[in-house]
């Protein structure tokens, strides 16, 4: 019964002293949880706090960015306004010019027309002048053959009539005998038909004559008057020469004036266009400086930011380790307690069992005859895990063989064992052990 009662005091100690350890193991694992959780939400929060920033930075260099792309959409657009500025100003000046080039060329096409026209009207007067001295030498001459067929038809018409007056004298004198009075009258009709054919003749001829003054008078009349429209056409000509000259010297003039215009209008709004442009750069550096000012403003809050951050977070990670460290010494000095206390169980329990098994083997040991009460032995003993003796032999006698062998009997006797229900304690100090036996 006692041994029982010692067994079962030995187990519910043990059961508390595993008890007490799995509670401060389980405080201790709970604290270490409560830290790491405390850490974790740290961490969380420290993590939180990046995002936060890094979010803040993002939207910051998202605002940069955006303002950097407003200004350089800005400068394009300018710089755009600008090329097509330049652009219409090019093409006014190309127009311009072109229309000048078309204006040259087509005051060169007027004069090279002008002077064609005078070469061509010089030349027409030429031809008529020509044509008109071939009119008046053909004239010359028709009127020179003119005369000498008249006056070849007149001495013709004299020959002829001095013939034919021969012819009649011939015939009068003929016919003066046959008919002096027939002849009479016959001569004096012809001498009046004669004289009548004559007077015609003359008047033909004053007739012919007139006519060919009225002609001449006429042509003369006709030559003068083309003259006079030749000399009034060059006239005109001339005149309109010098009006289209004029007129291009003054559109020359009035263009040389438009261009010089153009061209100080264009100046003064290049002129205005760079000032507005330099404006416009002196601007866009004023916001680029500000913006720099203002990134590394935030460049240095954030640094000084994360630099905290960074501290906290050492401080919090030195913190967690010293905690931790103290959980896991806490936890060492706890198993270091209870394997203090597991030990002294066992050694409690293995000097309880030792002191059982030298009681009971005493208790079965009949002594030898020959003992003199002072003698001891040191045995070998071999037990199973029920206590249960396999083997016992002598490690060191006792110099009394009686007694030697009295011990290995009483060791028999007494099988099995107390033994304790620890395994572990049983295979290490029991299994094979060595006893010293020597009864009182």
């Amino acid at each position: 019964m006692a041994k029982q009662k010692a067994e079962q005091d030995a187990k519910q100690k043990e059961a508390q002293v595993a008890a007490e350890k799995q509670k401060q193991e389980k405080a201790a694992q709970q604290k270490a949880e409560a830290e790491k959780i405390k850490a974790q939400q740290l961490v969380a929060e420290q993590l939180k706090q990046q995002e936060v920033a890094k979010q803040k930075a993002e939207q910051a260099a998202e605002q940069k960015r955006k303002q950097e792309q407003d200004a350089k959409q800005k400068a394009a657009q300018v710089a755009a306004e600008k090329q097509k500025q330049e652009k219409a100003a090019q093409q006014n000046a190309a127009a311009e010019k072109l229309k000048a080039q078309q204006l040259v060329a087509e005051q060169r096409k007027q004069q090279e027309q002008s002077k064609l026209k005078a070469e061509q009207a010089a030349a027409a007067a030429a031809e008529v002048k020509k044509q008109k001295a071939e009119q008046a030498a053909v004239e010359k001459r028709k009127q020179e053959e003119e005369g000498k067929r008249k006056a070849a038809e007149a001495a013709a018409s004299e020959k002829k009539k001095q013939e034919a007056l021969a012819k009649q004298k011939a015939e009068q004198a003929a016919a003066e005998k046959r008919k002096q009075e027939e002849e009479g009258k016959r001569k004096a009709a012809e001498a009046a038909a004669a004289e009548k054919k004559k007077q015609e003749a003359i008047a033909q001829q004053k007739a012919e004559q007139a006519a060919a003054e009225k002609r001449k008078q006429e042509e003369g009349k006709r030559k003068a008057a083309e003259a006079a429209a030749a000399e009034k056409k060059k006239q005109e000509a001339i005149a309109q020469q010098k009006a289209e000259q004029a007129a291009a010297e003054k559109r020359k003039q009035e263009e040389e004036a438009k261009r010089k215009a153009a061209e100080a209008a264009a100046a003064e709004k290049k002129k205005q266009e760079a000032i507005a442009q330099q404006k416009a750069e002196q601007a866009a550096a004023e916001k680029r400086k500000q913006e720099e000012e203002a990134k590394r403003k935030a460049a240095e809050a954030e640094k000084v930011r994360l630099a905290e951050l960074a501290k906290q977070q050492a401080e919090a990670l030195r913190k967690a380790e010293a905690e931790k460290a103290a959980a896991e010494a806490a936890k060492a000095a706890a198993e270091k307690a209870r394997q203090a206390e597991l030990a002294k169980a066992r050694e409690d329990m293995l000097a309880k069992a030792a002191k059982e098994i030298e009681q009971k083997v005493e208790r079965v040991w009949i002594r030898p005859a020959s003992s003199d009460g002072n003698l001891k032995c040191t045995l070998r003993v071999s037990l199973l895990s029920s206590g249960e003796v396999m083997s016992v032999s002598i490690v060191k006698s006792s110099g009394d063989d009686m007694f030697d062998r009295s011990a290995e009997n009483a060791v028999k006797r007494a099988s099995p064992l107390p033994v304790p229900n620890d395994r572990e304690l049983f295979n290490s100090k029991f299994k094979n052990f060595v006893f010293e036996f020597e009864p009182h």
